[in-house]
């Protein structure tokens, strides 16, 4: 039997999030596992309260020794979740260490950062994405492999129940996410205030756009819930669930809402046309930044209640396929991997470095 792989995960945070839950989930059943965080002012979700991470601050002097001092007692393996993390973990990582770096966001967001990252990339051991759309922009990128690791849900959690009619009751539309610009929760405040008065919204999450968002929101149908720990009584309530977003790698919170059951709204970007064609699997799309368009299909789903009813039924077949231990198994795969490079290298029997080809580095690329 191979012995445990021993893992470090270095995330910016544990605050609420998919990347965050996904750090959380492939812990579990690992003890050996560690968990690296380097921003010291954020929460830690309900989620990830038994993880105890070792918290750093990237904006102290030493915070790259501190970094460097944890990865080398008894590590095997750093997964760096992020671009940010990956230029950390690169520039800290000693010898004996190798690197796997998981993308989960736009990387366009950080061009600023392009060339460390960059080189980050292509350091590290081996590169996974959580949706085709990510792994796609990678690779263009760096011009080496990128896999594709869907990010997964434990369907078991979450129970799919009967809804019944509740006449002359307000029609429930829920979101879950963190309150930050990309997720265009306003968009969604708009949207039911257009699609009709028999319309609440209850929007679950915590952010730095709270405040502007309750504004927007003031004398609507609308409440806002904060962080929310038992996410699927949160589903159990709704009838509708909608995620807006700019983009998205593979969303979690439209993963568990599927597999309770729920009919979706989403916007067709980034890995969500991955995840759902359309209603023939319990996801009606639409384009993004279009609350109108939002509205329309708000007052469509809610005018039909047997169309609700058989997208719920296939969006709860299609989450099925986003299986927790697959996902794990997937991730063990690629750690096993980069070890194996990694100690083929070191006794010289590797060929051109694997299998990853040569690149000049971009000039001037915005990622």
């Amino acid at each position: 039997m191979a012995p445990p792989i021993r893992v470090a995960h270095l995330t910016a945070s544990l605050e609420t999030g998919g990347r965050e839950r996904t750090v959380a989930q492939l812990c579990t059943g690992r003890p050996g596992d560690i968990v690296i965080t380097f921003e010291a002012d954020r929460p830690v979700a309900p989620f990830a309260n038994n993880l105890e991470p070792r918290t750093l601050d990237r904006t102290k002097a030493d915070f790259a020794d501190r970094l460097r001092q944890i990865l080398s007692r008894e590590i095997d393996i750093v997964h760096a979740h992020g671009p940010v993390a990956a230029i950390y973990a690169a520039r800290a990582l000693p010898p004996e260490v190798r690197l796997i770096v998981t993308i989960h966001a736009d990387l366009r967001s950080d061009w600023r950062a392009a060339k460390p990252i960059w080189q980050a990339l292509r350091q590290a051991g081996a590169v996974s994405a959580v949706s085709g759309n990510l792994a796609r922009q990678v690779a263009r990128f760096t011009r080496r492999p990128c896999e594709i690791i869907p990010s997964a849900i434990d369907v078991t959690v979450f129970r799919a129940e009967a809804r019944p009619e509740r006449k002359g009751a307000a029609l429930q539309v829920g979101t879950a996410g963190r309150l930050h610009p990309v997720k265009r929760q306003g968009d969604l405040i708009s949207a039911v205030r257009m699609a009709g008065r028999d319309i609440a919204l209850v929007i679950a999450g915590a952010g730095a756009e709270y405040e502007s968002l309750f504004a927007q929101a003031r004398g609507g149908n609308c409440r806002f819930l904060g962080a929310v720990g038992d996410m699927n009584a949160y589903y159990r309530a709704l009838d509708l669930f909608v995620l807006c977003s700019a983009h998205e790698g593979t969303p979690l919170a439209l993963l568990e809402a599927m597999a309770a059951g729920l009919p979706c709204i989403a916007t067709r970007v980034g890995g969500i046309p991955e995840i759902a064609r359309g209603e023939c699997d319990g996801v009606s799309l639409v384009p993004p930044r279009r609350p109108d368009l939002l509205a329309q299909a708000i007052r469509s789903l809610a005018d039909s209640p047997e169309r609700r009813r058989r997208m719920a039924a296939a969006a709860r077949r299609r989450a099925a396929t986003f299986d927790l231990p697959a996902q794990q198994s997937r991730y063990e795969s690629l750690y096993r991997a980069a070890l194996a490079r990694s100690a083929e290298a070191d006794d010289g029997t590797a060929r051109n470095g694997g299998a990853v080809p040569a690149m000049a580095e971009p000039k001037g690329a915005a990622i």
